[in-house]
């Protein structure tokens, strides 16, 4: 769509967009810009050359909205000076007050048709969607609302139910009695998220009983009513009889996709068959968890549900852990996070890879044999995979077969060998035995294609090794990680729109993808 088309340009694909750090004086800008044009983050963006629209919005949001108060106490009147007449000369974009009038018809609406037939209701306001009547209801104009000041166990209830639902502001209000959608999300933005570390660090797991299904609602969802008056509670009708569903299983569900994100019933179902069955029985949780595997039950329960997990701040002590642990033990993060309580191994591994691996040099420099004390004997404790060898034979008769049926029939080439899977058969050739392959040194040529390639492609290392002439899969992978991903930033500044040129579809590719033999 054109919409799409411009977000990706104006926010990846223009060539003039900078990736360099942020300076002081461009945060300042934008706490300026902000103060005096609200968020018209599109605005901003002009007075900022080379930051893009969706930038400046992360920006604001994620750091410089929690620091404005100050920067704008320690601002004088020049300050402002950049904007010139930009308030004045980028359109502002009018929103139509509502009525008492519309007000009062809205509330009658409601009252004779339910809550959940917005369609119907906007039918009788002129230029109102149903979104908007919908919202303004739900945060005005609904009779159970309340506008009593906040309290201390609204604010408890609000960061645990953050923190296992995310940005899910429409469940949260169901929650607490009273408080609509939008009140939710500002006490969030405005007072919470940058608290709610300290917070979570008091709660225990009775703090988020109150998520649990069995716990009533505030408002249960969309209310409508039947052709017989009957009332529908978020759209399905209650079923006294029970032929709906029952415990035989008759009328249930079918099993849900897979790419589901999980259900607050799902989630205490886990941690409630957890309790009953113990860790490490996945096979027999995942069998009363319909359309789950095993694997995901272990993922959610040790990384979201499981009621040990701490989620205040990392310490010095953690952080010196992890660097020691992964030294000595590689990156089996399921190990070492039994080394740090309340820690899990996908949060972890994720603090390893985002910010502890580009520190690890200067720390182990620091470190002294004592500091690795806390191991003890982990190392030889925790089973390691032993992964076997490919033999000279096996090399052999890979390459062979290769020439024979072509790259691409790994499933019917995998059968020639014993115990090796058609992934394992690819990634041998193409990463080890593919004849076009070169271990010459990296060019710097090369460097800052990998750099400009992974910023338009992402971590697609197929798609950039077709660009790079004798260069496989993993060795574009580890290139990046171990040596150009922390220098990116200063890379990408310096290159211009003719560097991306390799990138066009009309640029031959080092190898343009599978090959195969025809039955000729």
């Amino acid at each position: 769509m054109p919409k799409q088309c411009r977000a990706r340009y104006v926010g990846k694909v223009d060539p003039t967009l900078r990736r360099d750090k942020w300076t002081d004086e461009e945060d300042k800008r934008i706490v300026a810009a902000q103060h005096r044009l609200g968020n018209r983050f599109a605005d901003i963006a002009k007075l900022l050359p080379g930051r893009s629209e969706s930038i400046v919005s992360h920006r604001w949001h994620l750091v410089l909205q929690w620091r404005r108060d100050d920067m704008l106490q320690a601002m004088g009147e020049h300050d402002y000076d950049f904007l010139g007449d930009v308030a004045k000369d980028a359109p502002k974009k009018e929103r139509r007050e509502w009525s008492l009038e519309e007000d009062a018809l809205l509330v009658k609406l409601v009252e004779e048709m339910g809550e959940g037939n917005w369609p119907t209701i906007a039918q009788h306001f002129e230029g109102r969607q149903p979104k908007r009547c919908r919202d303004r209801y739900l945060n005005k104009l609904d009779p159970s609302l309340t506008s009593t000041a906040w309290t201390e166990d609204e604010d408890r209830k609000i960061v645990a139910a953050q923190s296992r639902l995310g940005n899910r502001w429409q469940e949260m209000s169901k929650r607490l009695q009273g408080r609509s959608e939008r009140a939710v999300k500002e006490r969030w933005f405005s007072v919470l998220q940058h608290k709610a570390d300290e917070v979570l660090h008091t709660l225990t797991a009775s703090d988020f009983d109150f998520l649990l299904p069995s716990v009533s609602l505030a408002h249960g969802g969309p209310r409508r009513k039947t052709p017989d008056g009957d009332d529908l509670m978020g759209g399905v009708q209650q079923d006294p009889t029970g032929v709906m569903g029952g415990d035989d299983g008759v009328g249930q569900p079918p099993p849900q996709d897979l790419k589901n994100p999980w259900t607050l019933e799902e989630d205490a179902l886990l941690a409630k068959l957890v309790e009953e069955h113990g860790l490490g029985k996945w096979t027999m949780v995942a069998k009363q968890l319909p359309g789950r595997m095993p694997k995901q039950c272990r993922a959610r329960y040790v990384g979201k549900v499981d009621p040990t997990l701490r989620r205040d701040k990392w310490t010095d002590e953690e952080d010196k852990r992890i660097v020691a642990a992964q030294h000595r033990l590689g990156n089996r993060f399921a190990d070492i996070a039994k080394l740090l309580p309340g820690r899990s191994e996908s949060i972890v591994s994720h603090r390893w890879h985002l910010v502890l691996q580009w520190r690890r040099d200067d720390m182990l420099q620091a470190m002294g044999e004592h500091d690795y004390d806390f191991l003890g004997d982990v190392a030889k404790d925790a089973p390691k995979k032993e992964r076997r060898e490919w033999s000279l034979e096996e090399d052999a008769l890979l390459v062979k077969l290769v020439e024979e049926m072509g790259e691409g029939n790994w499933p019917t080439i995998a059968q020639h060998f014993e115990g090796r899977q058609p992934k394992r058969c690819r990634d041998r050739y193409l990463n080890k035995l593919d004849p076009s392959l070169t271990s010459t040194a990296w060019t710097e040529d090369e460097d800052r294609k990998i750099v400009a390639a992974q910023s338009r492609l992402g971590n697609r290392w197929q798609e950039m090794s077709k660009r790079l002439q004798g260069r496989s899969e993993r060795a574009v992978k580890e290139r990046w990680f171990s040596v150009l991903q922390h220098k990116a930033d200063e890379v990408l500044h310096t290159l211009t729109a003719s560097d991306f040129d390799f990138l066009l579809p009309s640029v031959s590719l080092a190898h343009g993808g599978p090959r195969r033999k025809t039955p000729d």
